[in-house]
């Protein structure tokens, strides 16, 4: 799944398990799937509903050629708009 940033950037995500949401931000140069790789999903899928989000310019999400929409301030902003809700 995506969501689209305040700027206009597609973040992937996808959602695993039930339970209170936590969300899991991977760090430079991985993904989302790092968390599977390292069993970390299997461990805690069953406690909580997690939400996995590929950072921008990382795994399925876009990748903006304008520096400043790395900033910390804009990805912050990308994990508020993942789908805690859900």
């Amino acid at each position: 799944m995506q969501i689209t940033s305040s700027d206009g950037v597609r973040i992937a995500f996808e959602t695993v398990g039930c339970g209170p949401p936590l969300v899991l931000v991977h760090g430079f140069f991985g993904q989302r799937s790092t968390w599977r790789s390292a069993s970390h999903v299997d461990a805690l899928a069953d406690s909580y509903r997690l939400v996995l989000i590929d950072a921008r310019g990382h795994g399925g999400s876009g990748a903006p050629h304008d520096i400043d929409s790395y900033r910390i301030d804009r990805q912050v902003d990308d994990v508020r708009r993942s789908p805690l809700h859900l």
